[in-house]
């Protein structure tokens, strides 16, 4: 395969209610959406950092040009075989996952429009609907969390994840455990705590919760491998998990009983297939989680979470959950309660609205074979 040239749009996505968490609050988001042309094909990729390095280091500024000014130029107009072909142009570079999973990911889509199959086919993902799960930021009260569950329950949702971190932790959760005694429920952290807080990080045993998200230091593998050998909760991890070699040592140190795996967090579907099947073989499950991405991101997600040890409900969102206009037509939604339908057309099966993108971007660049402007 031979790419000729990516478009990299930089887009302000507004949300519908602002999602808070333990490291801050956003009223909108700040995407990555990037297409790729090759001599037989076009293909949309997204790839969500956010505005700010408050989830990882990275940003979609400085992964927009890193694509433009390093990634882009390695990769266009050069035989690419495979996209281990696009991975070892990478190697040198360290970090960077969600830039390197941009134009990484753009391999894969070009490929399945150029063979006119589903993204899954590429990977051998099932048919099946992917079950997903709801989830809830900090919110303005208490009240306010509990009709919102009510409202999810009610769309036939079997499991929810809460956002906790210190000063909406132990009384929201008993308030949550009180109203809805025998509901699934799991709650992320985002790093918020520290083995300093381990009274706390135990007293969360007592809600019976599915799991316990990243509660520790976002690049930490050590301190959560103490935890989990203190309390019952499974332990998963999210931020820790940016690479093979962290999932890897993940799994030796016995951090987690879970892993959440985000393609753009690890640098590209080649790199999250390795970590899904490391996990498969350790009998460690996992999840594919969101980054509050358009539908164009999610319905790549959801495509992933085909693949058999992607096991637990996935934190992938329909369309309509974070955004009041998506870029995608048709948007991605819900083919039963609680459940998405994997792409039934080549690639992701969905038209890429071109205007809506132009409207919602920020910022525009171009690499191809004579340059990048």
């Amino acid at each position: 395969m031979r790419i000729e040239r990516f478009d990299i749009h930089q887009v302000h996505l507004p949300l519908s209610y602002p999602w808070r968490t333990g490291y801050g609050a956003d009223d909108v988001v700040e995407s990555l959406l990037i297409k790729a042309y090759a001599p037989d094909a076009e293909a949309w990729v997204e790839t969500c950092p956010l505005g700010a390095p408050t989830y990882s280091p990275e940003t979609a500024g400085g992964a927009a040009l890193m694509i433009r000014d390093i990634l882009g130029p390695l990769a266009v107009d050069r035989e690419l075989e495979s996209p281990a072909t696009v991975r070892t142009l990478f190697a040198p570079f360290r970090g960077n996952s969600f830039a390197k999973a941009g134009v990484e990911c753009c391999w894969w889509a070009l490929e399945a429009v150029r063979q006119g199959v589903p993204l899954r086919r590429l990977f051998s993902g099932k048919d099946a609907d992917v079950v997903v799960r709801d989830g809830f930021g900090v919110q303005d009260s208490v009240d306010m969390l509990l009709a919102k569950i009510q409202g999810s329950m009610a769309q036939g949702h079997t499991q929810i994840k809460l956002k906790i971190c210190p000063g909406w932790d132990l009384d929201v959760l008993s308030a949550v455990r009180s109203e809805f005694p025998e509901f699934a429920f799991q709650i992320d952290c985002n790093g918020s705590y520290s083995l300093g807080d381990i009274a706390t990080l135990r007293a969360f045993d007592s809600f019976k919760l599915e799991m316990i998200e990243q509660p520790l230091y976002y690049r930490d593998l050590a301190d959560h491998a103490t935890l989990q050998k203190q309390i019952r909760t499974p332990v998963c991890l999210d931020e820790s998990i940016t690479c093979l070699q962290d999932a890897e040592q993940a799994l030796r140190l016995q951090s987690c009983r879970i892993v959440n795996i985000k393609i753009g967090r690890v640098g590209g579907i080649g790199p999250a297939l390795a970590i899904h099947d490391a996990c498969q073989d350790a009998g460690i499950s996992c999840w594919v989680g969101g980054m509050m991405e358009s539908g164009l991101g999610s319905a790549m997600s959801a495509e992933f979470a085909t693949l058999p040890n992607c096991s637990l409900p996935n934190g992938i969102p329909v369309s309509t959950k974070f955004h009041p206009e998506d870029v995608v037509d048709p948007p991605l939604a819900f083919s039963r309660p609680g459940h998405i339908a994997p792409a039934a057309g080549p690639y992701l099966g969905r038209r890429v609205l071109e205007d809506v993108i132009e409207a919602v971007t920020i910022g525009k660049w171009t690499v191809a074979a004579s340059g990048a402007t």
